[in-house]
């Protein structure tokens, strides 16, 4: 259970679905007839700015542990504001910055440390009884999900399931349109346009022995197209703000809209055929039909006809749609797959075979073994390497697939047990790695010589450690703080509320005149002025616990209900 000990529960869950996009999170939450709903907290949208800011501060790292009595974080729209003054206070699209490592605009935290502290934020105030589920782009590699994992990890944050917006969405699919595979298989391309990216991707949907198979074929994408950058060509070409030219796109025609954004266009349209062309080849590998049935336009602006057109024209389906809640889809999927998972959903269970999503390389020593992306392999490779074999075995992508500015080593590990190796020196050692397909890990190693192999214990290798541990140190010190913060908060509303209901009292508009002792009278009238001043919130917590248990006092000799 996720939760604080000097908080009050105000909203309760028992899965929580978080859509981490790169311009909005979307939230929801499982319920007792199985469909997903919006999840609202702390009296914000289901949908929420993925904004984080920190709150202006004369404090500069390192930072001391009573440095963060001034250090706090804003998130959402609040963050907007002062971002819009300042950009180095945060990052305005947070999830796109985690694990970038050429993203650095002088923010006292970095984004992987922030968004542990967004999360914090947003759920500390709700009762989870089962946990959270959250769905990342298929096509971020595997140091941006260590870095999400981790920043959960980090704030205790009960984090029970991590997918790909593919998964989610075939959870969705699989769960709400069954009936349309029960007797073949049924093929849709879906295509999503975000905030900062466009991204597409085929899943292949089958009925098979109560549970529904999905063969998830191709990701492709781009992160320089999407409704930001849609969103800039309109404001250069109208001479307006942002966010007035976010209001005109809305407002746009498809005719309209196509003059000014085609650099975009010709992006969308590349990202779709790639997409579509590979996906086919995919199914004729596998001896089946290369056609698809529909396709699925997934993102806000999706929904705009010029999207559609831009669909047919590239793919010649017809058949394109939009009914799968657009802007939530990914936030109900992630609750659809976790709620099956956990037994809690009425819908049958799915599976979904994905290909490798980059091509890598898995080096030991001076070997390497090249595995291709968008092809059903990888599974099981064999490499040889000399009999002393090596210490590090490293998994690296192709640059030119994974995101911009994001490492392409996609893990690590370390080899245990090799000095328990015994073999000739004149043998030649062979290394067999098997891979856990699709995504760039291994799950089993073990060194041959001739029939004989040996199983070779390893562990995952973290090469920058002291900065996990610098992470972990500041985010302890911000909860620490917090916990203060949040504490005092609270005691200042509480003192607030009972001088206004002692102020109704005394002077209501019945004129009822209530006697006060004069001790009472003068503790009244010194609260009453350091609230007015604002001074009560230079006062310790211990301060203002002693004033309110006094102003309870005041309050039960006028017969008002203490807080």
């Amino acid at each position: 259970m996720f939760f604080f000990s000097f908080i009050s529960f105000i909203f309760s869950a028992s899965i929580i679905g978080i859509d981490l996009g790169s311009q909005y999170l979307k939230l929801a939450e499982a319920t007792l007839s199985g469909f997903p709903k919006p999840f609202h907290v702390n009296g914000m949208k289901s949908t929420i700015p993925s904004a984080a800011a920190f709150k202006p501060t004369e404090k500069a790292p390192p930072f001391s542990k009573d440095d963060f009595n001034d250090i706090e974080l804003t998130i959402g729209q609040q963050a907007l504001k002062l971002l819009i003054k300042n950009e180095s206070l945060g990052y305005r699209f947070l999830p796109f910055a985690v694990s970038r490592e050429n993203y650095t605009n002088g923010c006292i935290a970095d984004p992987k440390q922030t968004l542990a502290l967004y999360l914090y934020n947003l759920l500390r105030s709700s009762e989870i009884s089962v946990g959270v589920a959250i769905a990342v782009p298929a096509y971020w590699t595997n140091p941006q999900r260590v870095a999400v994992v981790q920043a959960c990890q980090m704030i205790n944050f009960p984090l029970i399931n991590m997918m790909t917006d593919a998964t989610a969405v075939a959870a969705l699919f699989s769960s709400t349109r069954s009936g349309f595979f029960k007797n073949e298989a049924y093929k849709v391309l879906f295509v999503d346009i975000g905030a900062t990216k466009v991204e597409c991707y085929g899943l292949a949907f089958k009925w098979v022995d109560d549970k529904t198979d999905v063969l998830q074929t191709t990701v492709t994408y781009s992160e320089k197209a999407g409704g930001h950058f849609m969103t800039k060509l309109v404001a250069q070409a109208k001479n307006v703000s942002l966010k007035k030219a976010e209001k005109i796109l809305n407002l746009m025609t498809s005719e309209e809209l196509r003059e000014i954004i085609k650099p975009q266009i010709d992006i969308i349209e590349r990202v779709i055929f790639d997409c579509y062309n590979k996906s086919k080849s995919i199914f004729k590998t596998l001896n089946e039909s290369p056609s698809f049935d529909e396709v699925q336009m997934l993102g806000f602006l999706s929904q705009k006809p010029l999207f559609s057109e831009i669909v047919k024209k590239v793919t010649n389906i017809q058949l394109v749609k939009h009914d799968l809640n657009p802007t939530e889809a990914i936030s109900y999927g992630s609750v659809y797959a976790t709620s099956v998972s956990y037994g809690l959903s009425p819908y049958p269970p799915g599976i979904v075979t994905q290909v490798p999503f980059v091509s890598m390389n898995v080096t030991c020593g001076d070997t390497s073994i090249y595995c291709v992306k968008d092809e059903m392999r990888c599974n099981s490779e064999i490499m040889e390497i000399g009999t002393e074999a090596c210490q590090i075995v490293t998994i690296t992508a192709d640059p030119k697939d994974i995101p911009e500015g994001s490492s392409p080593i996609m893990a690590q590990y370390r080899l245990k047990n090799l000095t328990n190796l015994h073999f000739d020196k004149d043998s030649k050692g062979l290394g067999r790695f098997t891979m856990n397909n699709p995504y760039p890990a291994i799950r089993k190693i073990e060194w041959c010589s001739g029939l004989d192999c040996q199983p070779i214990d390893f562990e995952p290798y973290f090469a920058n450690i002291a900065h996990l541990n610098e992470s972990v140190r500041f985010i302890s010190n911000y909860q620490d703080a917090d916990s203060i913060r949040f504490e005092k908060s609270n005691l200042l509303g509480k003192i607030a509320l009972l001088l206004d209901s002692i102020d109704l009292q005394i002077n209501g508009q019945n004129e009822i005149f209530v006697e006060l002792t004069n001790d009472f009278l003068k503790n009244y009238k010194e609260a009453k002025e350091l609230h007015e001043s604002g001074q009560l919130r230079n006062k310790s917590n211990e301060e203002l616990k002693d004033l309110l248990n006094t102003i309870n006092e005041i309050a039960k000799s006028l017969g008002i209900k203490p807080e």
